[in-house]
C-alpha cells in the first residue's frame, strides 16, 4: 500500500503538470481570466485539489478501489491450539499471514488501469495542444517572464487576457505578455520572441552593473598606485647604489 501510495503522488503530479500546459497555452488561442486562490470580480478559482474533477473522482476511486483491494489480498492469521479436554488452556499459538487468490487478480487488474489511463489522457487530450507559447510547466521565473504587461493595461490582471505581441524591438525580437490589449496576435513560426523588461529590475540590474565597474576600477586604481610606488622604491635604491 506504500507503493500505492507513492504511484497516486506520482501519477497526479504527471497529471498536475499536463493539466498546467494545458490552460497555460489556452492562453494564446482565447482570452481567459486568470485562475487565484482568492478569486476578485470575474476571476477563476484554483481547482480543490490541482486538478479538475472529472479528472481526480476517477483517479481518487481507482485508488481507493486498489487500496481496498490490497487490504483484502493478505491478511493475518492466527492459531490457538488447546487440549483436549477444552478448559481453554493454550497449548500454542500461531502467528502467519495469509492471501486470498481474488483480491490479488482484481488488484493487479486495477493497478495496470492506472498508467494506462494516464496514456489514453495523453494522446486523447493531446497535452500540451500545438500553440505559439512557450511552454514553462511550473518555472517561475518563465512564468514572470510572460507577465510584464504593457503600462497603460493598468487592469489586466482582473479582465480576461490574451497572451501575444505587445511591441517589437529594434532588432526584430517580439516583445510577448498577456495583455487585454484588443489588437494582440500570436508569434510567427520564425519570430525571435522575448519577454517584456521589468524597469525596476533593469534599473536595479544597472546600478549593480555600475558598483561592479567601479569596485574593479578602484581595485585597478589601488593596483597602479601600488605599482608606481614600488618602481620608485626601485629607483631610489639604484641612485643610492
Amino acid at each position: 500500500q506504500v507503493l500505492v501510495s507513492y504511484l497516486y503522488i506520482a501519477l497526479n503530479s504527471i497529471l498536475s503538470c499536463l493539466i498546467i500546459a494545458n490552460e497555460w497555452r489556452g492562453f494564446g488561442t482565447r482570452r481567459k481570466t486568470l485562475r487565484v486562490s482568492a478569486p476578485v470580480g470575474i476571476q477563476r478559482s484554483s481547482y480543490f485539489i490541482s486538478m479538475p474533477l472529472r479528472y481526480s473522482l476517477p483517479i481518487m476511486a481507482i485508488f481507493a478501489a486498489e487500496h481496498w483491494l490490497l487490504s483484502q489480498a493478505t491478511f493475518v492469521i492466527g492459531i490457538v491450539i488447546q487440549d483436549w479436554n477444552l478448559y481453554n488452556t493454550y497449548h500454542a499459538h500461531i502467528t502467519t499471514s495469509g492471501f486470498s487468490i481474488m483480491p490479488c487478480i482484481f488488484g493487479f487488474l486495477v493497478g495496470s488501469l492506472i498508467p494506462l489511463l494516464l496514456i489514453v489522457i495523453g494522446i486523447v487530450k493531446k497535452f500540451p495542444a500545438k500553440s505559439a507559447m512557450p511552454l514553462v510547466v511550473s518555472c517561475s521565473a518563465a512564468i514572470s517572464a510572460n507577465c510584464h504587461r504593457p503600462d497603460k493595461d493598468i487592469d489586466a490582471w482582473r479582465l480576461p487576457v490574451r497572451w501575444g505581441i505587445i511591441d517589437t524591438e529594434e532588432y526584430g525580437a517580439r516583445i510577448c505578455s498577456f495583455t487585454t490589449l484588443r489588437d494582440v496576435k500570436l508569434p510567427e513560426k520564425s519570430d525571435i520572441i522575448r519577454g517584456r523588461a521589468d524597469p525596476k529590475r533593469e534599473k536595479r540590474r544597472i546600478l549593480s552593473v555600475l558598483r561592479r565597474w567601479w569596485r574593479t576600477v578602484g581595485r585597478l586604481r589601488r593596483k597602479g598606485i601600488d605599482n608606481t610606488q614600488i618602481l620608485h622604491s626601485k629607483e631610489a635604491g639604484r641612485k643610492t647604489a
